[in-house]
Parts: C-alpha cells; sequence; structure tokens
C-alpha cells in the first residue's frame, strides 16, 4: 500500500490555458489604439493573472492530492496499529486468563496433594497404632505361653524327679533287702530310667560317704546343726540334679564333723520318713503349688534339696 503512487493530474490543459491567455493580453495590448485604455490595461491585466492562476492550479491540485494520499496513509497505518494493539489485547487477555487457570489448577494440586498428605500420615498413625496394639497383644500373649511353659517345665521336672526318687528308693530298698538278683535288676532299672532323663538334660548325682560338704553341691538335713568347715557326708537321704547344667536340687546329706567316717550300712543311708503332713507315704516330697518352683526340702523328707 505504501509502495503505490498518487495519480498524477495532466498540465498541459493549464499550460495551454495560461499561454492563450496570456497571448491575449499580449494582443490587447499590442492592437489597442494609443494612449492604452484603462479598460485594455484592466483586460490584459485580468487575463494575465487568470494565466498565471491556471498555470500553478495543477501543482496545487496534486499537492492537495499528495497530501490528502499521505493523511490516508497514515490513517490506515494508525488502523493498522490500532488492530494490532487489539489482537494483542486479546492475547494478552488470553494469557491472563490461562495464566489464571494454571494457578486455580496449582492451587487444587496442592490442595489435593495435602489432602493426599493427611490421608497418608492419618494412615501411618492408624497403623503404627495398630502394630503397638498387635505387638502389646502379641507380648502379652507370648508372655503367657512362657509362663506356661514355665509351669509346664517346672511340673514335667517335678515328675521326673519324682519319678527318679521313687526308682531311688526301689534300689536302696533293694540294697536293704540284701538280694543280689533283685539289687541287679533294679539298679540297671535305675540305670536306665537315669540314662533316659539324661537325653532331656536332667542329670542325677550324688554324694559319697565320707565326702567333705561342699554347700554349692549339698544341702544338709534339718536335723543337723550348722555345718562346720571340716564336716563331712555321713549319709545320703535324696539324690540331686542337674537340668541343662543348672543345680536345679543339691544332694540331701546327713553330715558328721570330725575325720571321714566309714561307709554306712544301708539301714544307715535309709532315706528319713517324711511327716504325715508334708507328703503322702507314696510320695516322699512335698506338694508344690502350680507354677512355683520347689523350695528346699521337696524331696527325700525334711531338709531335702532345692529348685533353681
Amino acid at each position: 500500500m505504501d509502495n503505490e503512487q498518487p495519480p498524477r493530474l495532466a498540465k498541459w490543459p493549464f499550460l495551454a490555458g495560461d499561454l492563450i491567455l496570456v497571448v491575449f493580453a499580449a494582443a490587447v495590448l499590442w492592437l489597442g489604439e494609443l494612449p492604452i485604455d484603462l479598460w485594455l490595461l484592466l483586460i490584459s491585466g485580468v487575463a494575465t493573472l487568470a494565466g498565471a492562476i491556471l498555470a500553478v492550479m495543477p501543482y496545487v491540485l496534486e499537492y492537495k492530492a499528495l497530501v490528502k494520499n499521505l493523511e490516508t496513509t497514515r490513517l490506515l497505518s494508525t488502523t493498522a496499529t490500532l488492530q494490532d494493539l487489539e489482537r494483542l489485547s486479546r492475547q494478552i487477555t488470553g494469557a491472563t486468563a490461562q495464566w489464571q487457570s494454571a494457578h486455580e489448577l496449582a492451587r487444587q494440586t496442592s490442595q489435593t496433594a495435602q489432602q493426599s498428605a493427611d490421608r497418608v500420615a492419618a494412615e501411618a498413625r492408624a497403623l503404627g497404632e495398630f502394630i503397638d496394639k498387635a505387638s502389646t497383644a502379641e507380648r502379652q500373649h507370648l508372655r503367657v505361653e512362657v509362663d506356661k511353659l514355665h509351669r509346664l517345665e517346672t511340673d514335667w521336672l517335678r515328675v521326673c524327679t519324682t519319678v527318679l526318687d521313687h526308682v531311688h528308693a526301689l534300689f536302696q530298698a533293694a540294697v536293704r533287702s540284701e538280694q543280689p538278683g533283685l539289687i541287679q535288676q533294679l539298679d540297671q532299672f535305675q540305670k536306665a530310667c537315669r540314662d533316659a532323663a539324661r537325653w532331656v538334660g536332667l542329670v542325677p548325682f550324688e554324694a559319697g560317704p565320707g565326702e567333705p560338704f561342699n554347700p554349692d553341691l549339698h544341702q544338709p538335713l534339718n536335723t543337723d546343726p550348722t555345718p562346720v568347715p571340716d564336716s563331712v557326708v555321713r549319709q545320703v537321704a535324696a539324690t540331686g540334679y542337674r537340668y541343662q547344667g543348672r543345680i536345679v536340687r543339691k544332694v540331701l546329706v546327713g553330715l558328721a564333723s570330725g575325720e571321714a567316717q566309714p561307709a554306712a550300712s544301708p539301714s544307715e543311708t535309709e532315706p528319713p520318713q517324711a511327716p504325715p503332713a508334708a507328703a503322702s507315704p507314696s510320695d516322699p516330697r512335698p506338694p508344690l503349688e502350680d507354677g512355683d518352683a520347689p523350695a528346699p526340702g521337696s524331696a527325700g523328707g525334711e531338709g531335702g534339696g532345692e529348685w533353681g
């Protein structure tokens, strides 16, 4: 549009008219009689002025057309600029709307993430509480089971030691009967029972007459005085036991002071009878409460051994 040329006005008609008027004015002056009349001068001047005006007029008209064309061009440029500004305004408005939409979406995403984090934290707390409760319940259950196992172990040891005590009592009765065949059979039976007990870690042990008193292994009878440093074993009233390497009952012995005593006769090694209130004739040990460890004096009558 800027390269378009404005329309050109033909100048030759105006120049021809100007020439005619100038020739007319000259002819009026040339043909007039002297002295020249005022009217002739006036007509000649008017014709000359009209010719001059007619000669200048195409340039004036061309200039006006050029100015108008320039104004039109500027108006079109301004209109195009306004259109560009309007288009830019629409783009800014669209970008602002998109930014607002993005901001709203970001805010919703942040709220969703915060809600998710809160739910995860709540679920984590609930899971932790559940695990704590389950752990507490499991510990309580395991504690109950351990207590049961301890009670069962105590009862099992009491049963085993009671059986072994009765077998030992039978062997001592065979020794007192002085029948070699019976003594041999009951000795083999006692060894078989003790070997079976060793499979589960229960090992009986005894003390020989004349052996020095050891408070870590021997338990004196309640009827004996307080042991002195040179006390020796006079008789064995009940067998001691080790369970899993730990002494659960010491050997119940009768003590004698002074030099070592000779071996006692079978009648001297007979275990003393328990009082009727402590145990029945068939059970030499006093009864225990369930779950309690056997106390000293639990086998072999008064002043029996101890449990670990």
